[in-house]
């Protein structure tokens, strides 16, 4: 399904369509949306929650207006990024909505059991693989996992891993395929801005926020990471979930060069879910330069599957 950016469009959910009656947020004009960005992301919330492990972790967070009824935003990262990425354009959006919004720099299950209702959870690349896993274990019952309200997976790593995608790309498109591989092999992205821009950006994106932004995965790149990665592949394919304890969302991105729709598809697949396909964005969807496509797809969501009703 390709969804092209309007103001209202159909969401499929149990093979029914369902109208989404509310506009898109809006913020009214460029100079307020740069005001509302710029409040947020200059002064986010941070601290620091200690998991049981003794590690520290990282979060952004903004809480919800008092008497809002709307369950908390808890967003979660892909490889070489951080609680960061989602903090200049989505958590002021989704805060200006009305949410909570909590930007985690991985993981997240504590940030979850630390909160007063189930929350949303939204999660981008390898973010995603690990909240398929989370849900999983939720269908098999472990009920010391927090519940969740709804799950969104953006631009997801599918349950099988990358490895399917990235042999697709090879096939189909061998020269992007092998500049890729070499990019991720070697890193190139942290130093070259084309190479960066191909992985994870649209061509149209500016060069100053090329420039930004590959100075965070830079900084990401010198540090410990947080998720075992190497234990995270071991357990690939992930199982199908025994139930489905929430609704999921799966979005891909059309110009996305590093997960492919036939990824997006089987993760849909997966979770008995529709593969829901945005135009013009890139694989960092919420940094990239049409950003509020995403958003806007990822609020009608919420209200088409009610799940901003007590």
């Amino acid at each position: 399904m390709l969804l092209r950016h309007s103001s209202s469009f159909c969401c499929r959910s149990d093979k029914r369509s369902v109208p989404l009656l509310a506009a898109p947020l809006k913020f009214g004009n460029l100079r307020q949306e740069q005001h509302i960005c710029r409040a947020v992301a200059t002064n986010p919330a941070k601290s620091r929650h200690q998991l049981a492990s003794g590690t520290g972790l990282e979060v952004i967070g903004l809480e919800s207006a008092q008497g809002s009824r709307y369950p908390p935003l808890i967003f979660l990262h892909g490889s070489y990024h951080a609680a960061w990425c989602w903090q200049d354009k989505f958590l002021p959006y989704f805060h200006a909505a009305g949410f909570g919004v909590f930007a985690v720099s991985l993981r997240g299950q504590e940030v979850i059991a630390s909160l007063d209702q189930a929350p949303i959870l939204i999660s981008h690349s390898l973010g995603g693989l690990i909240a398929q896993r989370y849900m999983v274990r939720l269908g098999e019952g472990e009920e010391h996992r927090p519940a969740l309200r709804g799950l969104a997976l953006l631009c997801s790593m599918p349950p099988s891993g990358n490895t399917g995608t990235a042999g697709r790309i090879m096939k189909n498109t061998p020269l992007l395929g092998v500049r890729l591989t070499w990019g991720f092999i070697t890193k190139s992205f942290l130093r070259s801005k084309s190479a960066c821009r191909e992985m994870f950006f649209s061509n149209d994106l500016p060069e100053a926020d090329i420039d930004r932004y590959q100075q965070l995965f830079r900084a990401e790149a010198g540090k410990v990471p947080v998720v075992d990665v190497k234990a995270l592949n071991s357990n690939l394919p992930l199982p199908r979930p025994c139930s489905l304890h929430c609704p999921v969302l799966v979005l891909g991105c059309s110009n996305d060069r590093i997960v492919d729709r036939q990824g997006v598809e089987e993760t849909a697949a997966h979770f008995g879910a529709q593969a829901v396909m945005l135009p013009d964005l890139a694989h960092d969807l919420m940094l990239d330069t049409r950003w509020q496509q995403a958003a806007d797809a990822l609020l009608q969501w919420m209200q088409a599957e009610m799940l901003l009703e007590n």
